[in-house]
């Protein structure tokens, strides 16, 4: 069926008509939506192991549910909301909010270490460009999670009132306010082009049945836009009607929207310098290791790892009585998945006259839990004149003997 949709494109914003939180059923819409995919955001951002330290940002925060959390529950040390309209943002004591619009607003030097922005960018013509202002105001090493609704089943769905209603709905809301449901399908690309680290992407696709929340939710969005959808050509009105109806119903089963949602951590400039804490915080590797490497010349090493990412290694068995080996010297950091990588440059001398004769460059890979680790090293060994050979892959064993620093 051709569209007839007779209102044209405009520059209408999200809430100022279609969705104004002065609307009777606004608050029980998005108190709907948080009730489905809170506990879905929650989970993401506890797995970021935010600092209890971390000032937080959410934009356009609906009722504030998230914010609560972080603050109440999330450890954050200050958060702030922003949203054009914050007349729904009640019971939010402790919390900052200001009412602008995130394209215009001037943040001046303010930087945040999270910032969340949950169902908004998807109803933002210049989505790219409000990005930009979210990075730009992240600290470096801080993380972005931006989540939103994308259409994956209705397409296909069984029930043709389901099929034609959402189409109708989609092409309203492309034309009056600029949603574009297809557009988190391009996640992560948005934080990968941006050159973020440890970036991640989840996606919650819920069961849609009448009368729940989820129900609740199309109930009252559909209810606002009854009139429009017709209009478009793509669904008739006796059909939206069905939609209405069946979302009352119990015994109606469908699939809904997806929630997709992308993460990343923006770049820090000092993390060559502060590796040593990994992603986390925690210093599970600081400390002296007993460290058995059986198929080693030097089956035994004690090594000791410093704040500040500087390693030392030493043998402390004679071994081969016509060399010793100095200190060993280096460096060490996490990596994105939780490894710690180890380099250190071990010199040899003979221990008649001091005589430098050789060196070898050592890099470990392990992975540590609790007191011991594990892992592979590989060496590289260099004579006084200069020629290598390689010594191949050595399993590893490390005790911890030391508490940490």
């Amino acid at each position: 069926m051709k569209s007839r949709m007779t209102r044209s494109v405009t520059d209408e914003l999200y809430g100022q008509l279609i969705f104004s939180q002065a609307s009777a059923g606004e608050r029980h819409r998005l108190a709907a939506l948080a009730d489905v995919f809170d506990p879905v955001t929650i989970e993401q951002l506890s797995r970021l192991n935010i600092a209890r330290s971390a000032r937080c940002l959410e934009i356009g925060p609906g009722l504030g549910t998230l914010s609560r959390w972080m603050l109440d529950e999330g450890g954050a040390v200050s958060v702030t909301v922003l949203d054009r309209d914050t007349r729904l943002l009640t019971d939010l004591q402790g919390v900052e909010v200001i009412q602008a619009d995130i394209r215009q607003y001037e943040f001046g030097a303010a930087q945040y270490d999270l910032i969340v922005a949950r169902n908004v960018l998807v109803h933002l013509r210049d989505r790219e460009a409000v990005i930009d202002v979210l990075v730009k105001h992240l600290a470096p090493g801080g993380w972005l999670l931006i989540g939103d609704l994308a259409d994956f089943v209705t397409v296909d769905t069984p029930h043709t009132f389901w099929r034609a209603s959402t189409a109708a709905l989609w092409q309203v809301l492309r034309d009056r306010i600029g949603t574009e449901v297809q557009w988190a399908r391009e996640f992560p690309t948005p934080l990968l082009n941006r050159g973020f680290e440890q970036v991640d992407v989840d996606i919650n696709l819920p069961a849609l049945r009448g009368g729940s929340a989820l129900a609740r939710f199309w109930q009252l969005t559909y209810g606002q836009l009854l009139e429009d959808l017709p209009h478009t050509g793509l669904v008739r009105r006796e059909q939206v009607l069905e939609a209405l109806a069946a979302l009352r119903d119990p015994d109606f089963w469908d699939l809904s929207l997806g929630l997709l949602t992308m993460w990343g951590r923006k770049p820090d400039p000092q993390d060559g310098i502060r590796r040593y804490r990994g992603t986390t915080g925690r210093k599970v590797l600081q400390g002296s290791w007993r460290v058995h490497a059986p198929d080693a010349p030097f089956p035994w090493h004690v090594c000791a790892f410093h704040p500040g990412g500087v390693a030392m290694q030493a043998n402390p068995q004679v071994a081969d009585s016509e060399f010793i080996d100095s200190v060993s010297l280096g460096h060490w950091q996490e990596t994105r998945d939780g490894h710690f990588l180890v380099y250190l440059n071990e010199i040899q001398c003979a221990r008649a006259d001091g005589r430098y004769v050789g060196s070898v460059e050592i890099s470990m890979d392990i992975e540590v839990e609790q007191s011991r680790f594990s892992g592979t090293a590989t060496t590289t060994y260099r004579d006084a004149n200069g020629d290598s050979r390689t010594g191949g892959v050595t399993a590893l064993t490390g005790f911890k003997v030391g508490t940490e620093w």
